[in-house]
């Protein structure tokens, strides 16, 4: 083995073990009542996933993490869409997914045009989005 391969090696792991250390410490910051209203959760490679089955337990975890910009997505599995919510914490992910829809959003099937790529002609397709009240709708990921 050559020596910058070594370094290299020394160096993910030490990314590695920084990013679990981090990822302890998070989850340190839950309540008691936040660790009740958790379905479940894992840790794995600097990202914590948690997930809740209502709002109510969403809004018990989300504030033991302090003021975080959180993006909010969509996740689709058959007739059980989710709300999935994910911010960056330094070098650790969290990603809480609740099975509740906020009560001002619905899903709806829209046409969206996925442009060309460079093999590919453009070509119309339908997806869902939730549209809440908000400007733009979050876009649907299957």
């Amino acid at each position: 083995m050559k020596n910058d391969q070594f370094n290299s090696l020394i160096n993910e792991a030490y990314t590695d073990i920084m990013k679990r250390t981090a990822a302890i410490q998070r989850l340190k910051m839950l309540t008691p009542e936040a660790i009740e209203a958790l379905d479940s959760f894992s840790c794995y490679n600097g990202h914590i996933w948690m997930t809740t089955k209502d709002r109510k337990s969403l809004h018990a975890v989300r504030p033991c993490f302090g003021k975080l910009e959180w993006d909010k997505s969509v996740e689709a599995s058959s007739d059980n869409p989710a709300m999935q919510y994910s911010a960056a914490d330094g070098p650790v992910r969290l990603i809480l997914k609740c099975a509740e829809l906020p009560p001002t959003c619905k899903i709806v099937e829209e046409e969206v045009e996925i442009p060309a790529q460079p093999a590919v002609e453009a070509r119309m397709e339908k997806r869902l989005v939730v549209k809440c009240n908000e400007p733009e709708p979050v876009e649907v990921t299957q």
